[in-house]
């Protein structure tokens, strides 16, 4: 519950818990006894009725008590009230009045006092409600004093600050309000026109759009009696092109709403308010002039369903240009506008996009929304619409795919409406022939790469999920057949024979590569030119320079491993990767042949036909300070590790 004095805290409620659970905590210690003691056993069940017992008797409570909203039934156009009290106060006169607006009409609310405290910040002093010190008429708001002067504390002192805070309730909800009373013995009041007309609160006013018409504020002049010679006060309100929207009720002398306030149209007044003072003097009669700005801001309430803007996309078919996750359909967004405010913080699920086609599994929308002003010049809500493909459309699909958008504020008022903003259009998949995304391929092999050393991965455009499409080399020169070869799942052309390759001098190995998909029955070919290289100077090399042949994941330390030349390393030797931090991590520390593709944590088709490549990505027995991949359906390979991770065969891998 919120505090009215700007703490955060419930007064009353912290009270309530301080009081009532030290008591259940009384009414139980008999049951806390040692462990090594017959009742110990049964002190859990004790413990866990009395906790059932007392989370009933709470949510029984709870029921019974009023519930503050921000802006339900009613609430005070301001939170923080002020008056005085001078030494020549008659307590027969009000010393205030705070009223409530309701947001509907026959809504009866009640007023009370919920907490007194006096004295200065930091040493205030609680006052009984009932000791009468103050006083409110529940029907109206008027607060009053029955002690002159009222005296703080036990030590009675008489300049004191007085904080009041007042609640206006129905019979479902509240909100709370704060009156600061300044006393000042010592002083008498002081007639002047600022203080008879306006007294001491600043005019400054809350209003939720829609609420019904209602008074803001009662000046003075409405509840309180004084002894100035002045026989009445009367106000004229200057509202400038805003019409007739304030007013001051000549009979009680308040600041009145005349109609329902719309937040859309206009968000804040600035209203003059002139009061003049009426004075006579024998035969002679006087007017004493002031004039007061009271502010006004218009709070806004949900109420609108976001509508497309003039703008908005209107596209009747929209063509799929490209096929690839990620890319955007639409050539610019789908705009929407909101007359309401952006919530700060944003509120998760406001605003949802729903949206209607048979490309659900292809097609994600993404809305964003930011603060913009509006035509009125009033802050709304500009919504945007983007359209993705979250995956890739296959290249021989086609179609056209109707699809509609549906938008809606889920915490408006209106959303019961069921008018809401909606958008169709069609979409339009041309299939494409089968093709590589390139025609030709270029590629560099170290000539001390080593058998099933990756060298270039070939694919076609837009292949589908579960591809049947097969890969092959269709063509080669005669010195370089058997060197290379490609994967016929993955598309990886790959260093088939490291001693072949050592036969030729650095050179240019052509291949003509083609791909076969069985679904449709077409073909695509591409030209990949591998060209080989020594290392450069200084370096070592095949012939002169011992090295370890066994798989790089073997290796324990950094040390064995860069003197490995395991399968599947295309510098010729294996790379160590250290570990950033000495923690459970993702990015452990191991010895590979080439760290680009292992480990990334996914077990591809070569890598299973070939397990030497990578255990880290591939095993199905992994021991030690590690988590499998569970990515893998069953889990393979492994996720996470404590310390560095070796793989002896390509069976089993153990970490930490």
């Amino acid at each position: 519950l919120e505090a009215a004095d700007g703490t955060g805290v419930d007064h009353d409620a912290t009270y309530f818990s301080k009081h009532h659970i030290s008591g259940w905590r009384h009414d139980v210690a008999w049951m806390t006894t040692p462990a090594s003691s017959p009742m110990a056993a049964v002190r859990v069940t004790w413990w866990l009725l009395v906790t059932v017992m007392a989370f009933w008797w709470c949510r029984q409570a709870a029921a019974d008590i009023p519930r503050h909203r921000q802006y339900s039934d009613f609430y005070f156009p301001r939170f923080v009230y002020g008056a005085t009290v001078y030494g020549d106060h008659d307590v027969s006169s009000p010393i205030a009045q705070v009223v409530a607006v309701s947001m509907a009409t026959n809504v009866t609310v009640t007023y009370g006092i919920r907490q007194i405290t006096c004295g200065e910040k930091g040493d205030e002093e609680n006052v009984d409600n009932a000791s009468g010190i103050f006083r409110i008429i529940p029907q109206d708001g008027r607060i009053s004093t029955s002690v002159k002067p009222p005296l703080c504390g036990k030590d009675g002192l008489p300049n004191a600050t007085w904080k009041i805070t007042i609640e206006a309730s129905s019979d479902y909800s509240y909100d709370t309000a704060l009156l600061r009373v300044e006393t000042k013995t010592d002083q008498t009041f002081p007639c002047d026109v600022q203080e008879i007309c306006f007294g001491h609160t600043d005019l400054r006013f809350r209003i939720v759009e829609e609420s019904s018409p209602a008074a803001l504020f009662v000046f003075p002049p409405g509840y309180a009696v004084n002894s100035c010679s002045h026989a009445r006060a009367t106000y004229r309100v200057n509202q400038g092109d805003d019409g007739d929207v304030f007013a001051v009720d000549k009979r009680s002398s308040s600041l009145v709403t005349t109609q329902r306030l719309d937040r859309d149209t206009k968000d804040h007044y600035n209203i003059t308010i002139t009061c003049r003072l009426h004075q006579r003097r024998g035969t002679r009669r006087t007017k004493v002039i002031s004039n007061v700005t009271a502010h006004v801001h218009v709070m806004d309430v949900d109420d609108n369903q976001p509508g497309l803007r003039p703008t908005a996309n209107q596209q009747n078919v929209v063509n799929i240009e490209n096929r690839y996750k990620g890319s955007k359909i639409l050539s610019r967004p789908v705009e929407l506008w909101d007359p309401d405010e952006v919530p700060n913080p944003p509120e998760i699920g406001r605003y949802h996009v729903a949206m209607e086609t048979n490309l659900h599994n292809f097609i994600s929308a993404k809305l964003d929304s930011k603060e913009q002003e509006g035509p009125t010049g009033v802050p709304g809500t500009l919504l945007s619409t983007n359209l993705f493909l979250k995956k890739t459309i296959p290249y021989a699909m086609e179609g056209e795919y109707p699809l509609r958008l549906t938008w809606q504020d889920a915490t408006a008022d209106s959303s019961q409406d069921g008018n809401f903003a909606s958008l169709n259009f069609t979409i339009v998949v041309t299939p494409i022939r089968l093709q590589f995304e390139n025609l030709t391929y270029k590629a560099h092999v170290d000539t001390r790469a080593t058998s099933l050393a990756k060298v270039q991965q070939l694919s076609v455009v837009a292949p589908p999920e579960d591809s049947s499409i097969t890969y092959s080399i269709v063509s080669s020169p005669q010195h370089a057949q058997g060197v290379f070869q490609i994967h016929p799942i993955t598309g990886n052309i790959y260093l088939q024979n490291e001693t072949l390759l050592s036969l030729h001098a650095p050179g240019l190995f052509q291949y003509i590569v083609q791909a076969h998909d069985p679904a449709t029955n077409q073909t695509a070919s591409a030209t990949i030119d591998i060209r080989t290289s020594n290392p450069a100077p200084g370096g070592y090399n095949n012939d002169s320079s011992i090295c370890d042949p066994s798989l790089c994941a073997s290796h324990m330390n950094a040390e064995a491993c860069v003197s490995g030349c395991g399968p599947g390393a295309p510098s010729g030797r294996c790379q160590w990767r250290s570990q950033l931090r000495k923690r459970w991590s993702r990015r452990f520390a191991t010895c590979s042949p080439d760290l680009q593709t292992c480990p990334d944590f996914v077990c591809d088709e070569m890598e299973q036909d070939h397990p030497e490549l990578c255990p880290q990505d591939c095993t199905y027995n992994v021991i030690g300070l590690a988590r499998m991949n569970v990515e893998h359906t069953p889990a393979r390979g492994v996720s996470s590790a404590a310390g560095p991770c070796h793989c002896g065969t390509p069976r089993t891998c153990t970490c930490g």
